[in-house]
């Protein structure tokens, strides 16, 4: 072999091997105009996701962050993911809300208000939820129980015309409350529930007017417990813990017995991690406050260890009656062909509308725990009215715990024969299906 034969021989050798990882870093008093290592992180995890890729690492130092993290068409491979992790020990939260610092002012009694500069549509103090203004009143303790804290429909109910059955103390015409304007939540489906504003109420009438639902509609069956709340309107604010925002004017109403003080922030923010046509990419290790991902496209995705604390919710307390974004992996209503991901040691807790929404094949769910999930009894439109909606075939749904829903229905994939192959195994189900009138 000749010299200039052995050297090109070296040298395409050279070509082939892989090239180096390198760690990112990223911490709350970092500058992305640093060089993003340990001593000089970044300040953002938008920057680290701009630079990696196969085989990097980004390293989050311990608080909180506020961003939604775009990624797409940008891969990994099988030995060489692209991975966003918590750094040693560290406490790193992806948190959806913002802090809500501007002044209260005295609205009427126990109503204090603010004028905010972004909508928000879901308030937090402390890091305790307040309820949207509603009627019947609510707890967060008793968010999943029908008996005293919805209203029931009666007989004489048509499509379109709501007609209350007073039960106990809760009386739609002893409230006293003209509900035009306001957004019933109406489960007259058995399982099904849909979002409609109120047309037409009067103060004293034991009936309102709503756009008809059409198809799937059940309300007023004789021997079904079907039910409804009203909320959204600044009439029903009054009971603690209830908020309710007007969109026109940005301001913001809570009810408080003093002027509202401590941590209150609102959502502003549906997703942390919004990445599409992206395949080898790993998130383990976070902490995610009222906020979740979304996934489009993707194929080997891990998220592993991760805790989502009310990831989702519904903006129709900005008069958007259209479905909650909730945690998704793979594209709502796209064809089911990619996948083969995996979502493994998580806790998904206090959610509005499913945990989870994944399409594709061979998706794996295991040894997650999902508890207080869907206190509306999904007003959504995804696959099927359900819990955990999974489309495709061969999917693995195992060792996980799921309790405390308000939907019927806790897991379901595709409807038909695509739904065959799946293994659903080794799983602790409770207490579900607490808010319909019809389930399985």
């Amino acid at each position: 072999m000749s010299k200039k034969t052995f050297l090109l021989i070296a040298i395409l050798g050279l070509l082939t091997l892989p090239a180096f990882a390198t760690d990112y870093y990223v911490a709350t008093d970092g500058s992305d105009n640093n060089p993003g290592t340990l001593a000089q992180p970044f300040a953002t995890i938008q920057k680290a996701a701009d630079v990696m890729v196969a085989g990097d690492t980004c390293y989050i130092r311990g608080g909180s962050y506020h961003e939604t993290v775009t990624m797409t068409n940008k891969s990994g491979t099988s030995s060489n993911p692209i991975t966003f992790t918590a750094y040693g020990s560290e406490t790193v939260t992806l948190d959806g809300t913002e802090e809500i610092t501007s002044d209260w002012t005295q609205h009427s009694g126990n109503i204090y208000k603010t004028t905010l500069n972004n909508d928000v549509w879901q308030l937090f103090v402390d890091d305790e939820m307040m309820l949207s203004a509603r009627w019947p009143n609510n707890s967060f303790a008793t968010l999943w129980d029908t008996d005293d804290t919805w209203g029931w429909v009666a007989s004489t109910a048509i499509d379109g015309k709501m007609v209350d059955r007073p039960h106990g103390s809760i009386d739609l015409a002893a409230s006293g409350i003209d509900m035009t304007g306001a957004i019933a939540i109406l489960n007259v489906g058995h399982w099904k529930t849909w979002a409609r504003v109120v047309n037409s109420h009067t103060a004293g009438s034991d009936n309102f007017t709503y756009n008809s639902i059409g198809k799937g509609y059940k309300g007023g069956t004789e021997g079904k417990k079907h039910h409804y709340y009203i909320e959204c309107k600044l009439d029903l604010l009054d009971s603690a813990n209830e908020w309710f925002y007007e969109p026109s004017s940005k301001t913001l109403y809570l009810y408080s017995n003093k002027s509202p003080s401590g941590n209150i922030r609102g959502k502003t923010q549906d997703y942390a991690f919004n990445i599409d046509g992206c395949d080898y990419i790993n998130i383990t290790g976070l902490d995610f406050f009222a906020t979740t991902f979304k996934l489009n496209r993707c194929r080997y995705v891990t998220v592993e260890d991760c805790d989502f604390l009310y990831p989702s919710y519904s903006k129709r307390m900005l008069s958007d009656l259209t479905d909650t974004e909730v945690t998704m992996l793979g594209e709502k209503g796209a064809k089911d062909d990619l996948a083969f991901n995996t979502i493994r040691n998580c806790t998904f807790a206090y959610t509005e509308g499913p945990a989870l929404e994944i399409r594709g094949l061979a998706n794996k769910v295991e040894n997650c725990l999902f508890h207080h999930i869907d206190y509306t009894s999904v007003v959504y439109s995804g696959n099927a009215k359900t819990i955990l909606s999974m489309r495709g075939i061969g999917t693995i749904f195992r060792r996980n715990t799921v309790h405390t829903t308000g939907n019927t229905s806790c897991y379901r994939g595709n409807n038909g024969t695509a739904s065959h192959k799946s293994i659903i195994e080794l799983n602790h189900l409770y207490n579900i299906g607490t808010l319909g009138a019809d389930g399985a």
